[in-house]
């Protein structure tokens, strides 16, 4: 399904389903907000939401649009409380504060936060851990979540292609023709001149979420919805 958002000129939107949302199942998702650049020919980047099903360990839905920030996170919201009030991770980059407030603000409930420990620190020997909402993509994370995903898809140097289970099932044929033009350039890993990655980073964040709650003991897969920490007041 395609077309136009109520928000303005050059206000265009697409979304995939593969998977309803099913009472019982667990589902994550991973969003990466357009930062308005040109990718080349005039082309601005897209912010892009992903969903997937930890239970069925496929994806379910993806949300792709050219809109403002209140646009998309209203539209998060909304998905992701469709989804069984799904963990879902905005990335936190420069428009994705905005997304992560206006998240927030309208009382999403299961926002992903990264605790940074502070007890180390110097002052006060009862700081507590430091909150921040949302998930951040850096020159450490960036390589390690790409690589994540790829050995998700298609197994390590090791695996032999006859016995290789990949992690998750990926039926949106756009993300896998962008995982093509993805190079590291200058030391930086991103998409070739003229190409996007935003798709491959709204599930690549995805993926780091399906990896938490597959991995956390404290979890039930599929007998139970996860109901991630609630946030703090605005």
């Amino acid at each position: 399904r395609s077309g136009w958002t109520d928000d303005g000129v050059d206000q265009w939107y697409e979304t995939e389903k593969w998977e309803n949302p099913e009472r019982g199942h667990v589902y994550v998702a991973g969003a990466d907000v357009a930062e308005g650049l040109d990718v080349g020919d005039g082309r601005k980047d897209f912010s892009v939401l992903a969903v997937l099903c930890t239970t069925c360990r496929k994806t379910a839905f993806r949300y792709k649009a050219r809109c403002g920030v209140d646009s998309f996170y209203r539209t998060c919201s909304t998905v992701g409380n469709l989804y069984n009030r799904c963990l879902l991770a905005p990335e936190r980059n420069n428009h994705g504060h905005a997304v992560i407030l206006g998240l927030r603000e309208s009382g999403y409930t299961n926002l992903y936060i990264q605790k940074r420990d502070t007890r180390l620190m110097k002052g006060p020997s009862k700081t507590p851990p430091e909150l921040k909402y949302g998930w951040e993509t850096n020159l450490e994370s960036k390589p390690r979540m790409l690589d994540q995903i790829r050995i998700a898809l298609e197994g390590d140097s090791e695996e032999d292609e006859n016995n290789f289970e990949p992690d998750i099932t990926v039926l949106d044929g756009e993300f896998l023709r962008e995982t093509y033009f993805i190079r590291e350039e200058a030391g930086k890993i991103k998409a070739t001149a003229g190409k996007h990655d935003d798709l491959v980073m709204a599930y690549a964040i995805a993926y780091q979420m399906y990896r938490q709650v597959r991995n956390s003991p404290s979890v039930t897969v599929p007998r139970r919805v996860l109901i991630g920490q609630k946030m703090e007041s605005a």
